[in-house]
């Protein structure tokens, strides 16, 4: 069986007969390895994501993959890069914990959504990072379904979630049990933008929820180092720019603003006042 799909390298390496192996996540059948083929080598380092053919059974490691297109700019792999020791991270995380056997298009997405941001050498790969770890975890089955909070955070209320219990909170909620909790940051419930304070809460939430699930697999006793690189990577960043909002969400503030300066302005009676 043939079908074609784009994927995001995760790892590769050669077997004794000099095939390369590749762990691949896709975009549209999960996570899955299989064989390239001679004239398609990826080169693990610069090509990250691209697009292939595939023929074999599904997440078979007897499938050939062919490589049609490489995707994107190259990062910069240098060593020390930002670039490589993001991806880096992505990479080490991603082939620990990914699970394989169901599709994951918001975290092939996301994944995506990281290259963009360090090809452009925009300091929001830092915001699309931690999404990514979200991701991660709600492949996992944790801290899915938090969006429906969003209303809360719309209304200016902070929340706060526990690790014990899983459950999220309002600071009022919380009450005398505040300090047991780690803050929720609103951009990770999907608003636009955030600064750099919220982005180190969001992983210290996301970091304390992967150590649990790599514990509970027995894959790892702790996270990767190149995870507390990208940590040492966010310290260095002071602010984060601005992200405009959507054009259809403009037009229809500015279509809101029309209405309200064609109102009629009001007239207020006021009775009972004595003048001076």
């Amino acid at each position: 069986m043939a079908w074609q799909d784009s994927g995001f390298l995760i790892d590769t390496q050669v077997d004794e007969n000099g095939n390369q192996q590749v762990d691949v996540l896709t975009k549209a059948h999960g996570r899955l390895r299989g064989v390239v083929s001679e004239s398609g080598q990826i080169d693990v380092k610069d090509n990250s994501a691209f697009d292939f053919s595939h023929s074999g059974l599904h997440n078979s490691d007897e499938g050939e993959i062919q490589v049609s297109k490489i995707n994107g700019a190259k990062l910069d792999t240098t060593e020390g890069s930002i670039d490589l020791d993001v991806i880096t991270a992505v990479r080490d995380l991603g082939g620990l914990l990914i699970p394989a056997g169901e599709p994951l298009p918001d975290l092939y997405a996301q994944t995506i959504a990281v290259l963009e941001y360090l090809t452009k050498d925009d300091r929001r790969w830092s915001v699309a990072y931690a999404k990514w770890e979200l991701c991660l975890l709600q492949a996992l089955g944790a801290l899915t379904g938090i969006r429906r909070y969003r209303h809360v955070i719309v209304d200016g209320e902070t929340l706060y979630y526990s690790l014990r219990s899983g459950r999220i909170f309002t600071r009022s909620e919380a009450g005398a049990f505040l300090d047991r909790l780690l803050p929720l940051p609103a951009f990770l419930l999907g608003t636009r933008n955030t600064m750099i304070g919220e982005v180190r809460q969001a992983l210290t939430l996301t970091g304390k929820l992967l150590e649990s699930h790599l514990s509970k697999a027995n894959t790892a006793a702790a996270l990767p180092p190149t995870r507390h690189r990208v940590l040492e990577l966010i310290d260095d960043i002071t602010d984060l720019p601005w992200t405009p909002p959507p054009a259809k969400e403009m037009q229809d503030e500015k279509a809101v603003m029309k209405r309200l300066l064609t109102l009629k302005p009001l007239t207020v009676a006021y009775a009972g006042i004595a003048k001076g």
